[in-house]
């Protein structure tokens, strides 16, 4: 299995997992599939976890729209995050906003 087939599957899991948390309530889902963090805009990119490499895999749950949304992170929000910092709590704000304006530009695209 190369990357992007783990990367596709763990993707997989995130939806299920969240489905059968919150059941109905999901309507829909969507990956931000851009190759720029969310959060700051740099390129996404690996941070060593343990021994290994990995990716910051998460998710946001778009309300307004019902749409759960999985995206990646590059490593210095993935780091801020992890260590729970101040600047962490400023990251969770932009990346939803990032997110949300992006989700909907995807949608106004589509219907077009």
């Amino acid at each position: 299995m190369d990357n992007d087939e783990i990367l596709i599957s763990a993707v997989y899991q995130l939806f299920d997992k969240a489905k059968s948390m919150y059941g109905d309530i999901i309507e829909n889902y969507w990956f931000y599939d851009s190759e720029t963090c969310p959060g700051c805009g740099n390129q996404i990119d690996t941070l060593k976890f343990g021994e290994e490499n990995a990716v910051s895999l998460n998710a946001y749950m778009y309300r307004d729209m019902n749409t759960l949304i999985a995206y990646l992170l590059c490593s210095n929000c993935a780091s801020e995050i992890f260590k729970k910092s101040n600047k962490s709590k400023t990251i969770y704000p932009e990346i939803e906003e990032s997110l949300k304006s992006s989700y909907l530009e995807f949608v106004k695209k589509s219907s077009s």
